[in-house]
């Protein structure tokens, strides 16, 4: 699969495998929203991957989730792919 210049939105990105998924893609030339809780972890990734961008959300929450899709549209562009791995 190609993935060059494809939006991918990663949930639960500031740390483990979202974080790990998000470098990945990242590498495989993806412009990557990242999305987690930890805005300050959210950064620190963010600063490391060259085109990417986050939000802060809790996705456990209707107001986490409500415009999270148009909003990572808004920075990178219509997306391509959703990784759901919060929680």
């Amino acid at each position: 699969m190609d993935l060059n210049d494809a939006h991918v939105l990663v949930t639960g990105a500031s740390r483990g495998v979202g974080a790990v998924l998000a470098e990945r893609f990242t590498d495989a030339g993806a412009r990557t929203t990242l999305v987690a809780r930890s805005e300050e972890d959210l950064r620190g990734l963010s600063g490391r991957l060259a085109g990417s961008a986050w939000l802060s959300a809790d996705l456990a929450e209707r107001e986490g989730r409500d415009g999270l899709i148009a909003c990572a549209e808004e920075k990178q562009g219509p997306l391509d792919v959703l990784v759901n791995n919060a929680g």
